[in-house]
Order: structure tokens, then sequence, then C-alpha cells
């Protein structure tokens, strides 16, 4: 079906957003190379004035655009700001590579570094108040909703969301075995992951592991009432389908199953091994759901445990729950933000710059 085709305009429109400040010539290649190959592919869009397209299509590909033109001009802003600060010194310096190093966004180490400047400059880098001062810093600066378990004679109902492949299906199982094992709560299970047929199967048998029961929600109207059934439940859990987070009409599918005021309570699942642009992305793409919450996943698969930090920080979201492998229940475990900020310090402490001099640091 041959339609009115807006995308011309909307290239247009773009193509302004595209006009972002001039870079100093010193500047990231990569930024630079980025945003030559986005606006040539807006300009070669807007040629396609005349194709015979589908509403639908036009928009998801002008939605993508915008997208990554957002996430664009944020890493141009980043740019600029960290060039508007006063050069840091070379120890606030050390502290920031090492700090990246271990999975921190480079503006929230810089952050953090500039903050304690001058206790920096106080110790040696291995100085145990100097690691203590940046410590209390991560963990005053890291979130942490503390244990969500419910007390006798509450009820919960906690969904996860989130992309393909980040475990959500063994985290509601590790939730659900930990609720049952450990605290004797009545655990309830809900999945409207009915896409793949492994999600429901595996679910199914934890679910008689564990003797809990299991609903099936093929439709977002079901949800309601499959709510009600389990209302002798102090801990409900639902499994969700992953979904691809640069796709906004499969998230608006899912938002779908809950609405404002639904009942419970969404907590944003996010591998630690993803990447941070990606990660970024997920944390905008999924805000329509209104996640009151992290939970990490896969931490065992990576050495950035710094990723955390940023992920909370980006997110203005506590983090909740943390996973490290696929043992249930024991791999899971609630978020602690001293411990975590202890253990990313640790591990930045453990990072080698190699035999940088004073002047290698200044430079970098």
């Amino acid at each position: 079906v041959e339609v009115h085709n807006p995308f011309a305009e909307r290239a247009a429109l773009l193509a302004q957003q595209v006009a972002l400040p001039q870079l100093a010539a010193e500047s990231n290649q990569a930024l630079r190379g980025e945003l030559s190959t986005l606006r040539g592919a807006v300009e070669r869009l807007g040629e396609r004035s005349s194709d015979t397209v589908t509403e639908a299509q036009l928009h998801r590909v002008a939605d993508d655009l915008a997208a990554q033109l957002r996430q664009l001009s944020g890493l141009v802003s980043d740019r600029l700001t960290e060039r508007s600060r006063p050069a840091p010194s070379p120890a606030a310096r050390a502290w920031r590579e090492r700090l990246i190093a271990v999975g921190l966004n480079s503006n929230h180490a810089a952050d953090l570094v500039r903050r304690l400047a001058a206790d920096l400059e106080a110790g040696s880098p291995d100085d145990a108040e100097v690691l203590a001062t940046i410590g209390c810093a991560l963990a005053t600066d890291l979130p942490c909703t503390g244990e969500l378990m419910p007390l006798p004679g509450t009820r919960r109902v906690l969904a996860l969301v989130g992309s393909t492949g980040v475990g959500k299906t063994t985290t509601i199982a590790k939730l659900a075995a930990r609720a049952k094992l450990e605290f004797g709560l009545r655990v309830g299970l809900v999945t409207v992951d009915t896409f793949r047929i492994a999600a429901v199967d595996q679910l199914s048998r934890y679910s008689e592991i564990l003797q809990c029961p299991l609903a099936v929600v093929k439709r977002p109207e079901e949800l309601e009432g499959v709510l009600e059934e389990l209302s002798e439940c102090d801990l409900v859990l639902v499994d969700t389908t992953g979904r691809n987070p640069r796709a906004e009409d499969e998230v608006r599918a899912l938002s779908r199953y809950f609405p404002k005021g639904w009942g419970g309570e969404v907590i944003l699942s996010i591998a630690a091994n993803t990447r941070e642009r990606d990660a970024f992305a997920t944390i905008d793409a999924f805000a329509p759901l209104l996640c009151s919450a992290l939970c990490i996943t896969k931490l065992d698969e990576t050495d950035a445990v710094g990723v955390v930090y940023s992920l909370a920080r980006r997110s203005g979201r506590p983090v909740a729950f943390l996973t490290e492998g696929q043992r249930v229940p024991e791999d899971l475990s609630c978020a602690d933000a001293a411990a975590l900020a202890a253990r990313i310090v640790m591990k930045a402490n453990e990072v080698n710059l190699g035999n940088a001099s004073e002047s290698d640091l200044r430079a970098i």
C-alpha cells in the first residue's frame, strides 16, 4: 500500500539535530566518524521520500535514528563538558583510569575523583585511607533497595523485564527458591513469555520442584485475574518475554501488561557484560514501564564490577539484586552498597597502569 511519506520532513529535522557543536581537532576520531556516518544515513534516507513504504516501517526507522541521535548528542555533550573542567592532578587521573578500567562510566569516574581531589593528593595510591575515602563515596552514591522479600502477612508482586538473554527466567527461579527456602514464603509464579516454549517449560520445572503454582498469561487483560487467583501467595514473581530495546513497538506491547496501578513493581534486568552504550539504551527504552529498581545479572562474566555503580547512577534507580552464576538460589544476592563499593575499590586498586610517569598521566 502506498502511503504519504513524511520521512523527508523527519529526515530534515533529524539533519538539523545532527548539526551539533563543532568538535576540536583533537576530538575522539571514533566519535566524529560515527557522527559523519549517521549524518550520511539521514541524508540518504531523506532521499527515499518517493519510495513506497508502510507508515509503520517509516516511523520505525525514524524512531531508531532519533534514538541514535540522542545517544550521540549525549556523547558529544559529555566530551564538551569534560573539556570545560579544570585538569585533574596526576593522582586523580590515575584513579580515574583505574575506575574506568573496572567498569565505571568515564564521566562518573571523573566526577568522583574531582570531588575527592584533595584526599587523593594527600596519600599514596594504595593508602588505606585513600581507599576508604573512595569506597565511602562510591557507597554513598550507589542506591540499593535493601531486602525486597515481603514481611509475614504482607504481599509483594515483582515483574522482571529486560532484553533477550539477560537471564530473567533463571533469576525468577532463584528469587522463588530463596523466598521459599530461606524465608518460608508462599510463592506464586506467572509467565507472560509465551513466545518461547522453553521459557514456560523451564519455569514449569522450577514450579514443580518448589511446589509453587504457575500461571501462564497470554494477554494483558488476563494478568489482573491471575494475580487475584494468587492472592494467597506472599510473593508473586512475573517472568516476561525478552524485548529488543531498539524496537519501541515491542517495549510498548510489554508495557500493556503493567499499566499504572497494576498492583506490583517492575524491575529492569541488565546483564553486567552488556556494552555500556547498549546498557544505557536499554535503560532509556524501558523507561515507559516505570521500573522501580535494577537487577544486574551475569556479574560473574565480567571483571567490570563498576558497571553496577554507573547503571544505578544513569538510571536513577536503586539496585535490588545481583546474580553471579547459574546455581539456584545460591548465585543471587540482595545488593549491598558498602559491599559493592569495597569490591569496586579493591578491583580498581589491582589495576596496573603500567610504568606511567607523571608526565604520561598529565597527557591522559
